[in-house]
């Protein structure tokens, strides 16, 4: 049905029942009452004369998100209140951030939160630093949040324990680790001294020759170890000679 223009009346004229049909009757049934199928429903134009019903408010009146409105009633929202996303198409209000929540931590609602509050947080965590590690912790490569320092790194398993290079003259090069001292007690051998004692005798050395030789095959070994102490063994092809080389142990303090 097209609106049809209102008339302009002249004196004299007669007032039909097809004048109050058409200007009246049908114009009116282009309103917004006539029209309207549903709650929420508004009239907008769509051109000159013309329009049409869309529901853009919910049934409490409020402007739908996706025509730029929130869905939500702010009239309870309160200083430091936030208007967040809740769920999916969802708004709501959150109350600002507490000194509570911070401490506690374990809420992951999106709030407002305030410097204060902020510098409250990093106080009170500041104040509970993680647990020391000990010892045993590092031995048996416990599990956790805890903190190391830097003597305990030497008591995992997987660090060397005693470390150093050995010239061909017999002397142990800088620097080295734990290493108490290094004897020269003859041709190709070596008493190494281990300066914090492994914890038993159950240890593995490991050894490489820092020198190639093509006349002659150079090799490695160890001899009787002690938790304080281990023999360094090198060769030249089928005796017992001089060498540089370098060693490692590994095992337990």
């Amino acid at each position: 049905m097209a609106y049809t223009a209102y008339k302009t009346w002249t004196v004299g004229e007669v007032l039909t029942a097809a004048n109050m049909n058409a200007q009246v009757r049908d114009n009116g049934l282009l309103g917004p009452e006539a029209l309207a199928t549903a709650d929420g429903e508004v009239w907008i134009a769509t051109g000159a004369n013309a329009g049409e019903m869309v529901a853009i408010l919910d049934s409490s009146n409020a402007l739908k998100h996706e025509y730029g409105g929130l869905e939500a009633d702010v009239s309870a929202i309160t200083t430091g209140g936030t208007l967040v996303g809740q769920s999916a198409g969802v708004i709501g209000i959150e109350t600002l951030m507490t000194q509570d929540i911070v401490e506690a931590g374990t809420d992951t609602q999106v709030r407002g939160v305030s410097a204060l509050i902020i510098k409250q947080g990093i106080d009170y965590h500041a104040g509970t630093p993680p647990t020391e590690a000990t010892q045993a912790n590092m031995e048996a490569e416990a599990t956790g949040f805890l903190l190391v320092p830097p003597d305990l790194i030497k008591y995992s398993p997987g660090v060397a324990k005693v470390w150093g290079s050995i010239t061909t003259a017999g002397a142990i090069e800088s620097p080295s680790y734990n290493v108490a001292s290094l004897t020269d007690t003859g041709p190709g051998n070596r008493t190494l001294v281990i300066d914090n004692d492994m914890s038993s005798v159950v240890y593995v050395v490991v050894q490489d020759i820092g020198e190639v030789a093509t006349a002659t095959h150079v090799r490695s070994m160890h001899g009787s170890k002690a938790v304080g102490s281990v023999r360094l063994v090198t060769a030249r092809d089928a005796a017992i000679g001089d060498a540089s080389h370098s060693v490692a142990i590994f095992g337990d303090l």
